[in-house]
């Protein structure tokens, strides 16, 4: 798909805006919508009047959950404890630090486009 000439179709849209395309179909739509801001719009406001559920059923293909919701206050995010390639990265939007450890860290992220929330994990240099 050319994100200048060819334009999703309105189904599959909607159905990005619902979560409900294959994963490989998804990222070719994530990436018109980066071009394509009469795209993006559309995806936005299909979001905004609630024509597409709050709560959709997962990407097809998808294994990865959801963060539990956080049970206690979290302390404000510490920008300097968030590597400088995931503060500005292109997809994603981290919310929280969710723990440390051995190994590294793992922050609760947004992405950009889809509004998901995920984890991402930080490996530390050996």
């Amino acid at each position: 798909m050319s994100s200048s000439t060819t334009h999703p179709s309105s189904g599959d849209l909607t159905d990005f805006a619902s979560r409900r395309l294959a994963p490989a179909r998804m990222r070719l739509i994530e990436e018109h919508l980066s071009a394509c801001a009469q795209c993006d719009r559309i995806v936005q406001t299909l979001r905004r009047s609630r024509q597409i559920a709050s709560t959709p059923g997962p990407v097809a293909g998808s294994t990865e959950d959801a963060p539990p919701p956080p049970t206690r206050q979290q302390p404000p995010l510490d920008i300097d404890e968030v590597p400088e390639f995931l503060r500005e990265h292109p997809r994603y939007e981290v919310v929280r630090k969710l723990g440390a450890g051995g190994m590294g860290v793992v922050f609760q992220a947004r992405h950009k486009v889809l509004f998901e929330l995920s984890r991402r994990q930080v490996y530390k240099n050996f």
